[in-house]
């Protein structure tokens, strides 16, 4: 359903999403969320976000854009670093919420996502845009050809990044269709519910776990 909430959305144009931002979009720009590794320790995410951010130091005519992690334990964590980050990086931007109009406009925008977000691999393809996806929080997620998954490695993702601009893949972007895309997925919901029985569904049940052991 997210795929399809882009069709209705009129993508907003570079120069206004720069005056309703504040920020200066550049030659290259990309999109960065990155949410916590559930099953990680606090040392392993933090770790994980500083090597994100170590990929992304010193990148010339490049502005980057942070979102905010989702609320799961250790978020905190990841966000902190993103903010000292910010701080010493004039060229990189950090937003609690976007919302829909100028989130997908961001994506339409800017060369690619890079983190472990689920939007990178159900939306992004709509845009024929790129997702680097580290780690494995989305592990198991059919995937277009336009995801390259990577450890959480600083050379490896700089070599991911550097391969993302060539004629080549850019070549091959322009040939992906998202997956995730079947239609109008709200109309087929809607009859699926229409069919499931709901008389006493108010009623709980509950089972004596002595019998089903």
């Amino acid at each position: 359903m997210g795929v399809e909430s882009i069709r209705k959305i009129s993508l907003l144009k570079k120069k206004y999403i720069e005056e309703k931002l504040n920020i200066k979009l550049n030659k290259k720009n990309i999109l960065v969320t990155l949410h916590p590794e559930t099953l990680k320790s606090k040392n392993e995410n933090k770790n994980n976000i500083k090597v994100i951010l170590n990929s992304l130091k010193n990148m010339k005519n490049t502005t980057i854009i942070f979102t905010m992690p989702g609320a799961d334990a250790n978020f905190k964590i990841i966000t902190n670093e993103i903010r000292k980050f910010v701080t010493k990086n004039s060229n990189s931007y950090f937003f609690k919420s976007l919302g829909d109009e100028i989130y997908f406009s961001l994506c339409n925008i800017v060369d690619f996502m890079l983190g472990n977000s689920s939007s990178g691999i159900i939306e992004m393809p709509s845009f024929k845009k790129a997702t680097i996806n580290v780690g494995e929080r989305q592990k198991g997620r059919l995937k277009p050809g336009s995801v390259i998954d990577v450890d959480f490695n600083e050379k490896e993702i700089k070599g991911v990044i550097k391969y993302l601009y060539t004629r080549q893949f850019q070549k091959n972007l322009k040939k992906i269709t998202n997956p995730y895309d079947k239609g109008n997925s709200s109309d087929k919901l809607i009859k699926i519910l229409k069919k499931i029985k709901l008389k006493n569904i108010l009623s709980k049940k509950f089972f004596d776990y002595r019998i089903i052991a």
